[in-house]
């Protein structure tokens, strides 16, 4: 089932510009919780508007954090539509279509920015500009990353937003940041266990905190009283080690995602 009315229109929300990051937590406590194994996310798909399109972000850049957080928020599958990784964006009426930020469902019709990546049957990308392959390693990157984590596809779940709220953490803008942990304790000293952080504000940086609870800790099998190492596996280079501390100092550049590793 198609996670539409809620993950896509809240992440849509966001990566417009507007939109409240909050509105993650309550899709899935109020709507996909029990069954989220089950809910396809996705950002395009045939009866979606592109996100290149002046009907949607006119960037498609603006989407990567969204991405990021539909293939690691839950170990349900992550759709990715022909040519979003490319930027295809529709500048004209395609057929029985219209002009309408859509690719035509109706009619046969070329889209040139999947065609460069065609390259007249080499499908090399030969043709792709520097901004196509830009693009098309950004989603590389974040498939590769699901797929070799074992915390990500089979692993639990930990909403760190509660915690994280305006005034609660220093500088944790929590309508454009969103927090959150996977993890598995698998063979135990090979477990996995990875904090998130989306930063979906178009236009600021932050210097911020985000606080773990004493009860994440247990669950991912941790002793928050003894050494606690952050390792920064995506965005960061960062490795931070504390001792019994809860909170995690960090800087995130705007339109982003930090992944840590925590051992």
């Amino acid at each position: 089932m198609y996670d539409k009315v809620g993950l896509y229109d809240a992440l849509r929300r966001l990566i417009e510009g507007g939109g409240d990051a909050n509105d993650i937590s309550r899709v899935w406590q109020r709507e996909s919780g029990d069954f989220s194994n089950r809910m396809v996310r996705f950002l395009e798909n045939h009866d979606e508007q592109r996100i290149a399109s002046k009907y949607f972000a006119n960037d498609p850049m603006k989407a990567i954090p969204a991405m990021w957080l539909s293939a690691t928020l839950h170990s349900g599958p992550v759709m990715l539509y022909f040519g979003q990784e490319v930027g295809v964006k529709p500048t004209i009426a395609e057929g029985f279509s219209g002009e309408d930020g859509r690719t035509t469902m109706f009619d046969y019709w070329g889209v040139p920015e999947f065609q460069n990546w065609v390259n007249n049957h080499k499908y090399d990308g030969g043709k792709l500009t520097a901004e196509q392959k830009s693009i098309r390693k950004s989603y590389a990157e974040i498939l590769q990353f699901v797929n070799g984590s074992d915390a990500v596809k089979n692993g639990g779940f930990y909403d760190l937003q509660y915690l994280n709220k305006d005034g609660q953490s220093e500088n944790y803008n929590d309508k454009k940041i969103f927090s959150y942990l996977r993890f598995t304790d698998k063979q135990m000293k090979n477990a996995s266990r990875l904090l998130f952080i989306c930063n979906f504000d178009l236009e600021k940086s932050y210097k911020t905190e985000v606080k773990i609870p004493s009860d994440a800790f247990t669950m991912m099998h941790l002793n928050r009283f003894g050494e606690i190492s952050y390792t920064g596996v995506f965005g960061s280079k960062l490795s931070i080690k504390q001792e019994s501390d809860e909170t995690l100092k960090v800087e995130i550049p705007k339109n982003s995602v930090l992944v840590f590793e925590i051992k």
